[in-house]
């Protein structure tokens, strides 16, 4: 009859291969919580974009993060396109989730000419041009961690000036 025998138990090598073990665990599950936290706030973003006091449908709204003291890399952008009312909630470029990092933006809106190649919408277009501002990016708004829930662009025609 073969038996097989096993080593006697002896807690100092137990220990010595337990230690390697525990390390590696503990630094597998750091490397996990650090690959799973977010590395910025995120707020929810909505508003209304009007041109002269009409709903701007089919305009595409991006925000950009702007870069502040504390802060070189602010994050992602965000986009998002109007519905017939002018209303846009805002989602982030990547990862794509629902919202806008908070803090300061630039804010750019254009109208496209169509929504996309296999898209055969086109949107009227608006009989008067939209400001510059809201072409060249000095248009801004503040995103707070409870979220903005009137981000709301009134353009003017031939303006400088948007209320915002």
């Amino acid at each position: 009859m073969i038996s097989a025998a096993c080593p006697p138990f002896s807690p100092s090598n137990d220990l010595k291969s337990a230690v390697p073990r525990f390390l590696i665990l503990a630094l597998l599950l750091l490397l996990d919580l650090g690959c799973n936290s977010k590395p910025y706030d995120i707020a929810p973003v909505s508003g209304v974009i009007t041109l002269d006091s009409k709903p701007l449908a089919g305009a595409i709204i991006n925000t950009q993060p702007i870069a502040t003291e504390n802060s070189s890399s602010p994050g992602p952008g965000s986009f998002a396109k109007t519905d017939e009312f002018g209303k846009y909630s805002l989602e982030l470029v990547n990862p794509a989730v629902p919202g806008a990092v908070v803090g300061p933006h630039r804010v750019t809106i254009r109208i496209p000419e169509r929504l996309s190649e296999t898209d055969n919408l086109v949107y009227n277009k608006p009989t008067a041009p939209l400001p510059v501002e809201a072409l060249d990016g000095s248009l801004q708004v503040e995103v707070v961690p409870e979220g903005v829930a009137n981000a709301n662009f009134d353009l003017t025609s031939g303006n400088t000036s948007a209320k915002r």
